[in-house]
């Protein structure tokens, strides 16, 4: 039998032709599966991506919320009571979950996506400057509030209690500075919300940080001693430029953390009309002709405490013979802080308290004193002289917990109510980081009025200063008109309303109104009287014009000058005065502002 034929209707090879129909069949399905699969993969990505993110915003948000109301609620007395610690360790908490909500694997590609980056990148590091941020907090309060509440230490634990305070916050201050946030632009709304709520609070932690730093570490360089500095108790009836009059003068010895105040005298007893001192630089240009190192009386009319300082630890020298490590004063309403937070004390028979010590000191005291009557002016001088030493015997002896004496004494020096210089140029560099170094710089202003009569008027005379801006090429120029009423009663006499031999009229202020401006002015003016001193002073620029204002008169003085374009924002310093300077601050564009210069304002320009 014959073998089988292909037949014509076969194919002669059936083996290559079906596959090849069905390959591409089998190669489609193994496509489909796979982008399946990895569309499931990106789903369950995503997924996971965006409950982290919203428990990331969430976590965020409390930490936000925490550390918000620590800051709100921050002050010397929740220092020492610990009620914030539990808030800065929730805060801490929260931003330290939140970091680790976008700290995975899943988020290390998304980090360059556009747009979605952007809000990864910033939840990212958002959370972790908070995470920072808070913790430094926490450490910090908790170390803090162990020193606060403690007793009141004396001696060489008071160092060592200061000592640990000053390293606290330096620490902090290290921790806090050059905190990144992530970034600022194309974050979603309540991101956005979220970092500046935290830079904001932030900010403003960091000026009385600074400030706190500064005081803390100038005392623990001082309180070791042994130092004697030079105690000035300044009086806010008879005004200079910043501060009050320098009446009364004594020494303040430091040893081991402990005080010793000498005994205070009259400056008018240390007048020197021989003296071979002279003042140099700006203070002998401008007030020279005053000559201040006669009379201790006549320095501070500049507002540079550092100039008038060293002048007068040089002066002090030239007199007794005792070298100063350096210089502070004391007028009456820092007096007044610190019997509130000492409580009342009694000298000679007479108890001042917070309440009644600034109308006792500036008004009462004077009452029945004549002009002429060198006895009893004299006995007056020696009780404000004892009433001092006996706040600061006071405080030395530890009667108050130190987070109410460290909240009296930055109120004091936030009004320039209490100034101090150093010889030793790191503790006056913390002094001023303090904000009780005294000096006029950079963009502020100082308004004073100089009391030149010899008499106790400052307390009578109404202040008030209206600046207006206005913006031109390449500058903003500033007006202020100053305008001075004398509301001496009529029925005042003797030695605070002044008129004895070659002196002005009773009751009739006379002196200067002064304006301090910035280095960087130009286009300076005034009006209103005569031009008693103008020029350089130190780093800012002085104008003085001459002025005499009856009883019930008023009289007002006007200065100009503009500040380059960009200068941004002025600060009205405090003046020290007794009331103090009302002040209102028209810039275009903006409500005007109005405030009192007790204590130093930013205006914009």
């Amino acid at each position: 039998m014959a073998p089988p034929t292909a037949s014509a209707t076969e194919p002669d090879d059936a083996g290559p032709v079906g596959p090849t129909v069905a390959r591409p069949r089998r190669r489609g399905r193994r496509r489909r599966w796979w982008l399946g699969a990895i569309l499931v993969v990106l789903v369950a990505w995503a997924a996971v991506v965006a409950v982290d993110l919203l428990r990331a915003e969430h976590h965020l948000g409390r930490g936000v919320a925490f550390a918000d109301q620590a800051r709100s609620q921050l002050s010397t007395a929740t220092l020492a009571d610990g009620s914030l610690q539990g808030e800065a360790v929730a805060a801490r908490g929260e931003f330290a979950a939140a970091h680790e909500d976008v700290s995975g694997p899943w988020f290390t590609a998304l980090r360059w996506v556009p747009i979605l980056g952007t809000q990864v990148r910033s939840v990212s590091a958002l959370s972790g400057a908070a995470e920072t941020v808070a913790g430094a907090g926490a450490q910090a309060l908790q170390s803090l509030h162990g020193v606060l509440l403690a007793p009141r230490a004396t001696g060489a634990q008071r160092v060592e209690d200061m000592r640990r305070l000053a390293g606290t916050l330096s620490t902090l201050s290290e921790r806090l500075h050059g905190v990144r946030f992530g970034p600022s632009r194309g974050v979603i709304g309540p991101l956005a919300a979220k970092r500046t709520t935290l830079a904001t609070d932030v900010g403003r932690i960091e000026q009385p940080l600074t400030k706190a730093v500064g005081a803390t570490s100038a005392l623990a360089r001082v309180l070791p001693g042994p130092g004697t500095y030079l105690m000035v108790a300044t009086n806010n009836a008879e005004m200079r430029a910043g501060s009050g009059m320098m009446l009364e003068v004594g020494t303040l010895d430091v040893h081991d953390g402990k005080f010793t105040m000498g005994r205070f005298q009259p400056t008018g007893n240390l007048i020197d009309r021989a003296t071979k001192l002279e003042p140099t630089g700006d203070l002998a240009a401008r007030w020279g002709w005053l000559d201040p190192t006669v009379d201790f009386r006549e320095l501070l009319s500049s507002p540079q405490f550092p100039a008038n300082a060293q002048l007068a630890a040089r002066m002090w020298q030239e007199r007794t013979g005792q070298h100063v490590d350096g210089v502070v004063t004391v007028d009456v309403v820092a007096l007044q802080e610190l019997l509130g937070a000492t409580g009342p004390v009694s000298v000679g028979g007479t108890t001042y308290n917070a309440s009644t010590v600034t109308q006792q000191l500036l008004v009462n005291q004077y009452a029945g004193i004549s002009e002429t009557d060198t006895a009893a002016d004299l006995a007056r001088q020696r009780q404000q002289a004892a009433l001092a030493a006996a706040v600061f015997s006071t405080v030395d002896q530890g009667a108050k917990s130190l987070t109410t004496l460290a909240s009296a004494f930055d109120q004091a020096v936030d009004g320039r109510h209490v100034m101090v210089w150093a010889a030793d140029a790191a503790t006056e560099r913390d002094w001023s980081a303090a904000g009780a170094g005294g000096a006029v710089d950079g963009d502020d202003l100082l308004l004073a009025l100089l009391n030149q009569g010899a008499n106790k008027l400052d307390p009578y005379q109404h202040v008030t200063a209206k600046a207006t801006t206005t913006a031109t090429s390449g500058a903003t120029d500033v007006t202020v008109q100053v305008t001075v009423t004398n509301t001496a009663p009529h029925t005042l006499t003797g030695l605070a309303a002044g008129g004895g031999a070659g002196a002005p009229p009773a009751r009739q202020y006379t002196g200067a109104v002064t304006l301090d401006v910035p280095a960087s002015a130009r286009r300076l003016g005034a009006s209103g009287g005569r031009l008693e001193a103008a020029g350089a002073d130190g780093d800012a620029q002085v104008m003085a014009v001459r002025t005499a204002v009856p009883d019930g008169a008023t009289r007002t003085v006007t200065f100009r000058f503009a500040v380059p374009t960009g200068t941004g924002a002025l600060t009205v310093l405090p003046s020290a005065r007794a009331p103090a300077s009302a002040w209102t601050w028209d810039a275009p564009g903006r409500p005007a502002t109005r405030f009192d210069d007790d204590t130093a304002h930013t205006v914009p320009l």
